[in-house]
């Protein structure tokens, strides 16, 4: 009877543990599904990268994607659907804990974690573990990306990829690391290449305008010689003074 007993009990437990399996996968593919449905919701964009998170938990799932052909990043949670112009993001920083361990920002990259990965010539992957802010024998209990934007009603967006108050070592569970850090270089690279493009396209920009500034004032100075009003000894030092600025 003893022995029965202890089958009973043995095959209600994996019942059991079956139906919660069961259960919570379907729970998973039904929040999995919402998610991607928001995101499919999305108007006017052609995604041409797109990145899915469906780990840990539910308010850290998430869909980040770039629309390169009209200069526009997607990020989509079970909170917000947002949708950013390219020329409003001007930072991006990857946080551990309380420490920020890289930033890449408008103009100036901070930060020795930063470097080679996806970007020629700028800032690229994260190295996971090998900065100065990571300490490997420490718990992780924060992993996010931040991202700094020029909107006064939204400064900043927040990514979580890992967020647990009892956290875990990293070189102890060096793999789970490793494959959340894919991630993060994911989107710190993908979003510092953004960086780069946009203060690019500016300083071309700039560069016309001071050019056409310059043709203007070079033109006023002409037609004064040719008014009269200056000499030409005048016009000289005036044309030299223009060009020298």
């Amino acid at each position: 009877m003893v022995f029965i007993g202890i089958i009973i009990s043995l095959v209600f437990f994996v019942v059991s543990l079956t139906i919660l399996l069961i259960t919570g996968r379907k729970k998973y593919d039904e929040l999995v599904a919402a998610l991607k449905e928001r995101y499919n919701s999305l108007d006017n964009f052609e995604s041409s990268k797109k990145i899915e998170y469906y780990e840990g938990a539910y308010d850290e799932y998430f869909i980040f994607a770039i629309d390169e052909k009209n200069s526009k990043v997607a990020y989509v949670d079970a909170n917000q659907i947002k949708i950013i112009p390219f020329e409003q993001i001007f930072k991006v920083e990857y946080i551990e804990n309380s420490s920020v361990v890289a930033s890449k920002s408008s103009l100036r990259t901070v930060g020795g974690a930063l470097v080679g990965g996806a970007l020629a010539g700028g800032a690229g992957a994260i190295v996971g573990g090998l900065s100065g802010d990571t300490k490997m024998n420490n718990l992780i209990t924060l992993m996010q990306v931040k991202i700094g934007l020029r909107d006064i009603n939204s400064p900043t967006l927040t990514i979580n990829i890992y967020e647990d108050d009892k956290g875990f070592n990293p070189s102890v569970s060096n793999v789970f690391y490793k494959h959340k850090m894919e991630y993060v270089n994911n989107i710190v690279d993908s979003l510092s290449v953004i960086i780069d493009k946009v203060d690019k396209e500016k300083n071309v920009q700039t560069a016309a305008t001071t050019h056409l500034s310059v043709a203007d004032e070079l033109n006023k100075l002409v037609q004064l010689k040719e008014a009269g009003v200056l000499t030409e000894q005048e016009f000289e030092q005036q044309k030299q003074k223009i060009l020298n600025e």
